[in-house]
């Protein structure tokens, strides 16, 4: 049976006011993250605007961001057809690890409101060997 795709959309999105934010170009002069110009600290200028969810206004200092290899770098910025084939491919490169488990300890705080989730501590992932030691069975997914 054939599905008017168009239709369906209208009837879901039928009443729901499109929230535009603009763009996110503003750039912290701390950390370099990107910011909306809305989320700027109320006592800052348009011109040069400071943000409250900068890390501590400058005080923590990130390491810059180190370039990829070469062959990784070339997969991100070439139009060659391995690019091509990257891009095409990327969200099932990262979908290999979504069957990891999960580890934390995680912190839960009583209260109403909406739910989130907060962990103190490490984050890490426990993957099984894609080929088991002879013997061990198999345990990744």
């Amino acid at each position: 049976q054939n599905v008017n795709i168009t239709s369906e959309r209208i009837i879901i999105n039928n009443g729901i006011k499109r929230n535009d934010l603009g763009r996110m170009n503003q750039t912290c002069i701390h950390c370099d993250a990107k910011f909306w110009i809305e989320e700027k600290n109320r006592n800052s200028s348009f011109a040069y605007p400071t943000f409250l969810t900068c890390y501590a206004h400058g005080k923590v200092r990130l390491p810059r961001l180190v370039e990829p290899p070469p062959y990784l770098l070339n997969l991100y910025t070439s139009s060659n057809f391995d690019a091509i084939s990257f891009w095409k491919n990327i969200r099932r490169y990262n979908n290999i690890l979504v069957c990891t488990s999960f580890g934390a300890n995680i912190n839960t705080i009583p209260g109403q409101g909406i739910s989130d989730f907060r962990i103190h501590g490490q984050v890490y992932h426990r993957i099984g060997s894609l080929l088991p030691e002879e013997g061990s069975q198999p345990a990744f997914a």
